[in-house]
């Protein structure tokens, strides 16, 4: 591969200090390998109220580690979709439908993006994601730095489609203490309502037991291996929108992200819309500092201990909070598309053990989780114009890839 795009979609301006830690890297890899290396970046100067210059504005050592570099914002955007539709590769409804607000519609931006100037691979990272795992022995914390470049290259060579694992504060699952007005079972019953791809009990109960903290697998980082999945579902996570790599060398086989209209769950859409592409897990972490406590990471402060995520913190609460609104908005298109003849019971049990739970949760978390039970029966009930909107997305990606045109490949 000679060709490789860095994407980050983001709206923080720490993005500059991570991209500085994987640059350090990446400029001793181009000195000893044939690679170009291109940044992507579309940003978001809504979501921290930040500037342009927040973004653009890089050091000139860090400019020079790749062949080019590309920050997109939404005037950017704009003119794109403009001379798509001028140019008659799409309609504007199935522009604003690829290429909208929302997370689906940027890593769709780095994606075409990065197809139309040829690049032969794509690497998504997060600005919350650092190049290390952490695994935990006698109550100490042990770092390893991690190659995630090269680990994806090498796999994409062999795969359409790549991810990596996760440490650190993966998901905002607090550590809590339990009574007999808020039991472990109680628990257990909201987790499997709100479970998805993304975390079922069992994962919930594991990162609990170690204060909100995801370790990394010593048997993974002791014995790396690459392992293929199955078609868009993986070994019981779901393909995150970070430490992904993307191959290029064949367009159509690329397939584009998705979100409800108000919901998050790209990652998982993308992974559903995966046919017969060859996926494979490959044996590297990223660090995700999901409550940005460790910035220091990249410093090399590497902490003997993490700190626990606590419910007595109201800060960790209402994320806790976000994040359930947030799982539960996607998951009636998600149990839809995984069968529709039993859809209508699946949606009733999921609903009703909400409503029955959402008093307690309220009265534990001192926040508004009846909300939760309202959400996920507004989604309900419009799960076929979301069915609707996710088959058209799929359908303008696949009229897009017919229509570009590759700079340098046919």
């Amino acid at each position: 591969m000679r060709d490789i795009a860095i994407g980050f979609v983001t709206g923080r301006k720490s993005f500059r200090n991570v991209l500085k830690t994987f640059a350090c890297h990446w400029r001793g890899l181009i000195r000893e390998h044939p690679v170009g290396i291109h940044l992507i970046v579309a940003y978001d100067l809504e979501y921290n109220h930040t500037s342009v210059d927040d973004y653009v504005n890089l050091q000139d050592e860090i400019r020079d580690t790749f062949r080019s570099v590309s920050f997109i914002g939404l005037e950017s955007v704009r003119g794109m979709c403009e001379d798509l539709c001028g140019g008659g590769a799409l309609e504007e409804r199935e522009a604003r439908q690829l290429f909208g607000r929302g997370y689906a519609g940027k890593r769709n931006v780095v994606l075409y993006e990065a197809i139309r100037r040829g690049m032969d691979a794509l690497l998504f990272l997060d600005d919350d994601e650092y190049p290390l795992a952490v695994t935990s022995r006698d109550g100490l914390a042990y770092w390893c730095g991690q190659d995630v470049f090269r680990e994806h290259v090498k796999a994409l060579g062999t795969f359409d489609v790549t991810n990596g694992y996760h440490c650190g504060y993966v998901s905002p699952i607090p550590h809590m203490g339990f009574a007999d007005d808020f039991t472990e079972d109680d628990f257990r019953v909201f987790a499997d309502a709100v479970s998805n791809d993304i975390l079922n009990w069992d994962g919930m109960s594991a990162v609990m037991r170690n204060g909100g903290v995801t370790y990394a697998d010593d048997g993974a980082l002791a014995e790396p291996r690459v392992t293929a999945l199955e078609r868009g579902r993986t070994d019981g996570l779901p393909i995150s929108g970070s430490n992904l790599g993307i191959g290029l060398t064949d367009r159509t086989r690329t397939v584009p992200f998705f979100n409800p209209s108000g919901a998050r769950g790209e990652d998982a859409f993308f992974a559903a819309a995966l046919g017969d592409q060859k996926v494979a897990r490959v044996p590297v972490y990223t660090f995700h500092d999901g409550f940005m406590r460790y910035s220091g990471l990249l410093q090399g402060n590497l902490p003997l201990r993490l700190g626990r995520i606590e419910a007595t913190d109201p800060r960790v609460v209402e994320r806790f909070y976000k994040a359930c609104l947030g799982w539960i908005r996607y998951k009636p298109l998600l149990m839809w598309l995984a069968g529709r003849d039993d859809f209508d019971s699946r949606a009733r049990r999921v609903s009703d053990e909400l409503r029955y739970l959402a008093p307690r949760m309220e009265r534990r978390f001192h926040l508004p989780f009846g909300q939760v039970a309202r959400e996920f029966s507004r989604f309900s009930r419009r799960v076929a114009l979301d069915e609707e909107n996710y088959e058209a997305n799929l359908a303008a990606w696949e009229k897009l890839m017919r229509a570009t045109v590759v700079h340098g490949r046919p």
